[in-house]
């Protein structure tokens, strides 16, 4: 790394700094006008200029040319549109937020190797999840369900204890300084940083930031109550019209359609499964993480026993649960197609950063009273959508039952940021590169 002044109270910088106004250096970010003001540590967030429709491969190409030096930009170009270009596009924003704003400013340098490393971290990283062999089935059958159902049986326990997380690590065997340094290491095991300012800059940016900041306000209990709050109010309630609703034929042969989606689904095959369950697909975790939401032998031991009951026996037919893994998988595979890597990152650049520039301003988070009010508000609209689907009376739940789980979900948010954590190295464990 050439011309670099550690001492950022050097009187050098000034000189560097107007020495680089002059000279368009590669890797100075293209964002139109408000360029020139964000470096001199202006909070506009002004929009990305492109003359390319926002979110088109053209527009995306803009964005990352905007940040990448100039000897990538061809490699910008060959960016494939449905993974590499869209995964650029957002993590070229990172770089600019929490890279660019310092190296080569508060650091000065013209060297552009650091960016080089970092373009090439991102694609080592997507060229992985390409030729990852991922058995999403026993993840989201066994092994899912089974960190969740460990997650809300211990937090049930440890709501009782004056000091929960620390109980709560006791319970799920959580070793001090395990995480998120592993899962930090795995990502960065295959850069080669010789610079220990870059290294321990990459260490600092998944540590602390990405697996720290960044993830503690993914975990907040406000916005996992907010989102369960946006689900019913779109699954809305049921209210009835005169009793009951007025059938037209067009409903009637909607729901004939629908029928026939699902018969198409339960006996069609499905290809994308990679491997088959090593056991019948009525004893897989889903359906232990059921019965332990809802704690089904305590509310229906009578409807517990027949389910165990039907359990057993479909467990014994081979067509029975071809169709009931053929439904399961068909229905997770259409998901996954719907929501794909470049749908699923260009939501998460847009909600990050909305004018493809700066970080959104954070979610003002109600605290104290205001936070209680907020989740007794979505307490009520939940117990509302369940009643308005006689959900209460099958499976009985009740609004304790829905008080509890709020409170898992709110009580320390410690705790759910070391479940996503523990999801996290489950799925780097499930992965295995082909031919491994």
């Amino acid at each position: 790394m050439s011309a670099i002044l550690y001492n950022t109270n050097s009187s050098l910088i000034p000189k560097f700094q107007k020495y680089r106004q002059h000279r368009e250096l590669p890797g100075v970010a293209k964002l139109g006008s408000q360029q020139g003001t964000a470096n001199n540590g202006s909070d506009l967030d002004l929009p990305f200029e492109s003359v390319h429709e926002k979110n088109s491969d053209a527009y995306l190409q803009d964005l990352c040319s905007s940040v990448y030096p100039q000897l990538l930009h061809q490699r910008v170009c060959k960016l494939s549109p449905a993974v590499d270009l869209p995964v650029h596009a957002f993590m070229c924003l990172i770089w600019k937020n929490f890279v660019t704003s310092w190296y080569g400013v508060k650091i000065p340098t013209s060297d552009d190797k650091f960016m080089v490393q970092l373009f090439e971290l991102v694609e080592e990283i997507v060229s992985r999840m390409k030729k990852v062999d991922f058995r999403y089935e026993s993840f989201l059958t066994d092994d899912l369900p089974l960190l969740l159902s460990q997650h809300i049986r211990t937090m049930r326990i440890c709501l009782r204890e004056d000091d929960v997380f620390r109980r709560y690590c006791q319970l799920t065997s959580y070793e001090e300084g395990y995480y998120p340094q592993t899962v930090t290491n795995y990502i960065l095991s295959s850069v080669r940083c010789e610079s220990t300012l870059q290294t321990s800059f990459l260490q600092a940016l998944f540590n602390n930031l990405l697996l720290g900041k960044v993830l503690d306000k993914i975990t907040e209990p406000y916005f996992v109550v907010a989102a369960i709050d946006k689900i019913c109010e779109v699954r809305g309630t049921r209210p009835a019209k005169n009793g009951f609703k007025q059938w037209s034929f067009q409903d009637f042969k909607s729901s004939i359609a629908k029928v026939g989606k699902t018969i198409a689904l339960m006996t069609s095959m499905n290809k994308d499964s990679k491997t088959k369950l090593s056991r019948p697909f009525p004893y897989i975790g889903a359906f232990s993480l059921f019965v332990d939401v809802l704690k089904l032998p305590e509310r229906k031991p009578f409807l517990y026993a027949f389910g165990k009951t039907v359990q057993y026996w479909s467990a014994k037919s081979k067509s029975l649960n071809a169709i009931m893994q053929n439904l399961f998988f068909n229905i997770l595979s259409r998901f996954f197609k719907k929501n794909d890597t470049r749908t699923l990152f260009v939501s998460l650049r847009s909600m990050l950063f909305p004018n493809d520039n700066r970080l959104g301003p954070g979610k003002e988070i109600p605290v104290g009273g205001e936070f209680k009010k907020f989740v007794d508000a979505s307490i009520e609209k939940q117990w509302q959508s369940i009643r308005s689907r006689w959900v209460n009376q099958v499976l009985g739940i009740d609004r304790s039952g829905i008080q509890e789980l709020n409170e898992v979900i709110t009580k320390d948010k410690r705790c759910n940021r070391l479940l996503v954590i523990r999801i996290l190295d489950c799925l780097l464990a499930q992965t295995s590169t082909k031919g491994a």
